[in-house]
């Protein structure tokens, strides 16, 4: 099973730098057209969870990430998080301000599971693999920014999720990207929630 979700939004390129930080999010996405999925009342996707809690690796098993397609009726839950990465984005400003850190970006991977929901019996693998990018770019981080006064700037969120470790483009099971190339990273826009970046207990 391959499924690919692409979305015309603006790219940037990333510019890693060094440094501790952890992440809490909670959002939707809307069909970026219609504002909704043609057929049904609520969001495309929604997704929520946090990543070493407290910046610590060993709690919760590093975190827990949950992303839905409502689409497709699909639930991934990332249950183990093993790595993270913080930096800034280029071509905006460093750094985040609601709570104010040094950084704008967090990648993190780990492993996790693929689950049926409202009818959809899969078949699916007992375990798999996925990398995120999140990037905080503003307060509020949904679309809600673009409204005057808001900033301009908006939370963007990359998934993939695949099979092999040794080749995580060349397993891919789904992909949440904006050009449907597994092998870049173009995060897209959320519609609604936020994700935020935190320093607070990191060394």
């Amino acid at each position: 099973m391959k499924i690919e979700v692409d979305f015309l939004i603006s790219s940037s390129t990333c510019q890693q730098a060094g440094g501790a930080c952890w992440l809490t999010a909670g959002g939707v996405k809307f069909d970026s057209v219609l504002g909704f999925k043609a057929g049904e009342s609520g969001p495309r996707f929604s997704f929520g969870g946090n990543t070493f809690p407290g910046c610590s690796p060993t709690a919760g098993d590093g975190g827990q990430w949950n992303f839905v397609d409502h689409g497709l009726k699909i639930h991934f839950q990332g249950w183990q998080v093993d790595e993270v990465k913080c930096g800034n984005v280029e071509g905006i400003p460093p750094g985040s301000t609601s709570p104010v850190t040094p950084f704008n970006f967090i990648e993190f991977s780990g492993w996790g599971t693929i689950k049926g929901i409202a009818g959809n019996k899969g078949p699916f693998a007992d375990q798999y693999y996925f990398f995120v990018r999140a990037e905080d770019r503003n307060e509020p981080g949904n679309e809600k920014a673009l409204l005057p006064g808001g900033g301009a700037l908006v939370d963007r969120l990359f998934l993939r999720v695949y099979t092999n470790p040794s080749d995580p483009v060349g397993s891919i099971v789904y992909l949440l990207d904006m050009d449907g190339n597994p092998a870049t990273v173009d995060p897209i826009t959320i519609t609604g929630g936020n994700l935020q970046i935190h320093i607070s207990s990191c060394p």
